[in-house]
């Protein structure tokens, strides 16, 4: 269960991560020329990489400052349940078959942890805002089965800093 919140809260850094990175190569076991060892991020890439939750956006790049969308983010909880059989249909017009996140996005669906953006797409390509990724890590704790209380202190909205002026 901690490796999952681990895998979450990374998620979120590197969904939001504002630092630049060098172009120098990562190590030999990586293949990404844009993460190098000394990156504050670089144990954070070698694990998701390592355990196959995300493998770059190209053979050689990870793309660490780049924009994470709602393809991405669906795919990596997919993954991190290990790839899961599919119990329901595609139900998204804009969403290919066979594509790279069909898979992510039909089982996403189907555990009410995404909804769509209406007219009956999902937007796979867009990319995903704080408002929809705080809706699906909360959806997909919900589905985990995580109690979320708003009564615990460490939950409470008064402590986000954008949310008190």
């Amino acid at each position: 269960m901690k490796k999952r919140i681990l895998s979450i809260l990374l998620i979120c850094c590197m969904v939001f991560s504002l630092f630049p990175v060098s172009a120098l190569a990562a190590s030999s076991d990586m293949p990404f020329t844009d993460v190098k060892t000394t990156d504050w991020f670089y144990k954070e890439v070698c694990y998701v990489y390592d355990e196959a939750l995300m493998q770059g956006t190209s053979a050689t790049t990870f793309d660490p400052n780049g924009t994470t969308n709602r393809g991405m983010i669906v795919t990596i909880l997919y993954r991190l349940e290990g790839e899961p059989s599919l119990m329901n249909d595609n139900i998204f017009t804009d969403v290919e078959p066979g594509s790279w996140y069909e898979k992510a996005v039909v089982w996403a669906n189907g555990k009410d942890i995404v909804a769509g953006v209406g007219d009956g797409k999902f937007d796979p390509y867009a990319p995903v805002t704080r408002e929809q990724l705080a809706t699906i890590l909360f959806r997909y704790c919900k589905f985990m089965g995580y109690v979320l209380s708003w009564a615990d202190p460490e939950l409470r909205y008064q402590r986000f800093a954008d949310l008190e002026s």
